[in-house]
């Protein structure tokens, strides 16, 4: 989106923040970092990371509790006297995803756009209109639905501050190359909307980059995953001091997490208006100075989705014999997170690393002699193709680092019987197994 890019840097003053990390796999982890401040999946002790537990004692507590009550960034602007408005075009936002209860009552949110997209058929089942979801789908883009609602609403409150949320999924989702068609309605749209803007704060950003595909293979890809953009418009008052726009430029060549950005929003909603409610923080507002160092494990990024890594190895080329044993002990890792699991245990066929595939390996050396390799393989059955990182200690012990494993191709289909699962990703349905062998 050049255009875009170049219309909110030239037009607007806006910082470029090439460094923003993500902190799980899909939209849900990283939603939450970023709208609840939570981190939703324990990070595991290793010799490379000092462990963190969730904020939540349990997945159900976390997914089947109403976040109605919880610090979500809704709550917080309308403590602080602000109308607000969500305004997502997948109904099922990224805090139903995994069938989570998410907002049950939406009490903080003056405004939302969930209707008119359940009745188009976008996100949950049983609410949507046939005849409304064929003419609006045909007739219309997502971008083309969301933006003109957000310019209602701009204008609906002149004289109020305003928090909105606009998540558009079905822009380019599935394929990163659908981005090119909006180029011109962004710049368009920010071209008009300029004086509406001028007291704003826009953070135009992703969750997370592509997670499939044949990009999403490669190791730029990798990196472009755990990478996602993010371009941030700051006020005119703030583009005109020179402390706080000096320390922000500062910030943005620093390795930041979604943790950074609720805790910028809490920082900008409490500017005037603090209620003095106590909450969980783990990031730091870029409007100061970040603490240091920023490392990926002291700002809490699990080692599978760190952009920052130790220098490569010079170990001579890791062996084949080698490479099968590492690769298995991560399936052995795998089969584990299954059998522990009654729901996986009971839908999912027990793993064994293919051997016909090649299994690719990246080795990097940490300190006190420890050995980190990040590891490409597949799986049985199914073909299921794995990122992920273990780690050998100088004795020949290996260790797994990796709490989730990056799937490298789509995989509901396969993994159906495990729907909503955090572990989805490890399942291959035993009930493809016995279809295919009565076909």
């Amino acid at each position: 989106m050049p255009k875009t890019i170049e219309t909110l840097k030239s037009e607007y003053g806006a910082i470029s923040f090439p460094h923003l990390n993500k902190l799980g796999a899909n939209s849900r982890p990283n939603a939450y970092a970023l709208l609840l401040g939570k981190r939703v999946h324990n990070i595991s002790k290793t010799p490379v990371s000092a462990g963190y537990q969730s904020d939540y004692k349990s997945h159900n507590e976390s997914c089947f509790k109403s976040l109605d009550d919880d610090q979500h960034i809704f709550s917080i602007f309308k403590s602080s006297g602000y109308m607000t408005a969500h305004m997502d075009d997948w109904a099922g936002t990224a805090f139903n995803s995994h069938n989570c209860i998410g907002l049950a009552r939406n009490e903080t949110i003056d405004h939302s756009m969930k209707p008119f997209f359940l009745r188009i058929g976008l996100g949950l089942k049983g609410y949507e209109s046939a005849s409304i979801s064929e003419n609006v789908q045909k007739g219309y883009k997502m971008d083309e639905l969301l933006f003109p609602q957000l310019e209602r609403f701009l204008d609906a409150y002149p004289d109020k501050p305003k928090f909105s949320l606009s998540w558009s999924t079905y822009l380019a989702h599935d394929d990163n190359n659908n981005l090119f068609q909006a180029d011109a309605f962004f710049t368009d749209f920010f071209t008009r909307n300029k004086k509406k803007f001028n007291n704003s704060f826009i953070f135009f950003m992703g969750d997370h980059g592509m997670r499939s595909g044949d990009l999403r293979k490669t190791k730029i890809g990798e990196i472009e995953d755990s990478n996602p953009a993010l371009i941030v418009v700051f006020p005119e008052v703030v583009r005109q001091n020179s402390e706080i726009l000096d320390t922000v430029i500062q910030n943005s060549q620093q390795l930041i997490s979604h943790y950074d950005l609720f805790a910028t929003f809490v920082d900008i909603a409490r500017a005037k208006h603090n209620n003095g409610r106590k909450l969980v923080l783990h990031g730091s507002s870029i409007l100061r100075p970040l603490p240091q160092p920023r490392t990926c494990d002291r700002l809490q990024i699990p080692i599978e989705f760190c952009t920052c890594m130790y220098p490569k190895s010079s170990k001579p080329k890791v062996s084949e014999t080698q490479s099968q044993l590492i690769a298995s002990k991560l399936v052995e890792n795998m089969n584990k997170v299954i059998q522990k699991d009654e729901r996986l245990h009971r839908n999912c066929a027990p793993l064994t690393l293919n051997l016909n595939t090649s299994i690719e390996i990246d080795a990097f050396q940490a300190e006190n002699e420890y050995t980190i390799y990040f590891v490409t393989f597949n799986v049985m059955p199914g073909n299921g193709s794995y990122r992920a990182y273990a780690g050998q200690e100088k004795d020949g012990n290996i260790n797994v680092l990796s709490t989730d494993y990056s799937r490298l191709d789509l995989y509901w289909q396969t993994a159906h019987c495990a729907a909503g699962h955090f572990s989805m990703n490890f399942c291959y349905c035993k009930d493809l197994l016995l279809k295919n062998t009565t076909d």
